[in-house]
């Protein structure tokens, strides 16, 4: 009786670790670079038959079926595509909608507003491809490459540091992801005090605070030496911008798995 018992677990675990296998996709669709970038360093890039127009990385994307922008893809196009699964934004559009009623499986994936976030896209994303265990490796070496960083960062004095992520004086305050990875590289958000992820101030409370540093996704350093208003900034006039063309900005944006390559980029320019 023991031994039956014994067979028929077995049975049972070698029936699960098949339907497990099975279940795994093998035609995949990514309406964003950011889980284009995540799915290839899972190492789900042989499954990718689909992605944006705006998925360029790694050069592997750039031989993918198109789909469409990120906002407006192709419904029809991806139909076609016959995927299993589909990863998408979880945004107010209806997408997914249309795709599920294709009887399509659609995996929506939401912005990250704290690292832990980012991560938890990793994970999200990996648990539906059967990709977990990368998942786990990825996050622990990011985690333990940035630890490295702050601990750098710790022993030097911090400087303070202004991000304009986009024309009109848009910033971040202290509920994006984007002010965490500043206090890693040992800078403090001079509008870290406010609660919104994102916002917009005014030329006088940038001048006010004075920071250090300025950061900016959206300008060069010519543009801003150019404007009297922002020559009133310390940093301005000594040049010290980090500025759009410094770094690969995308690295840091699309909340992926390059994420710390962007932090290791901004480390080294802080370190000159």
């Amino acid at each position: 009786m023991i031994r039956i018992f014994a067979r028929v677990v077995s049975l049972i675990a070698l029936l699960l670790c098949v339907a497990t296998a099975s279940a795994e996709p093998k035609r995949i669709v990514s309406i964003a670079p950011s889980f284009t970038e995540i799915l290839y360093a899972l190492g789900a890039g042989p499954q990718i038959v689909g992605t944006t127009l705006y998925c360029d990385y790694p050069a592997e994307a750039t031989k993918t079926e198109k789909i469409g922008d990120v906002l407006n893809p192709n419904v029809e196009k991806i139909i076609s595509l016959k995927p299993d699964i589909v990863f998408a934004g979880n945004w107010k559009w209806n997408v997914p909608e249309k795709l599920r009623a294709a009887g399509i499986l659609v995996v929506e994936v939401p912005d990250a507003q704290t690292l832990d976030d980012v991560f938890q896209r990793f994970n999200l994303i990996a648990g539906k491809i059967n990709r977990l265990p990368a998942a786990t490796q990825l996050i622990a070496t990011m985690k333990q490459q940035m630890e490295e960083i702050r601990k750098r960062a710790a022993a030097k004095p911090q400087r303070t540091v202004y991000m304009e992520i986009d024309a009109g004086n848009w910033t971040v305050g202290g509920q994006s992801y984007l002010t965490e990875i500043l206090k890693v590289l040992g800078l403090r958000n001079v509008f870290g005090e406010r609660q919104e992820p994102y916002l917009t101030v005014t030329m006088e409370s940038v001048v006010a605070r004075n920071p250090d540093l300025l950061m900016s996704l959206s300008r060069t350093q010519e543009e801003y030496q150019s404007l009297a208003a922002w020559r009133a900034l310390r940093a301005v006039r000594e040049g010290k911008i980090i500025d759009k063309n410094a770094i690969d900005w995308n690295a840091i944006t699309h909340q992926g798995s390059r994420l710390i390559e962007g932090i290791q980029q901004l480390d080294s320019l802080l370190n000159k």
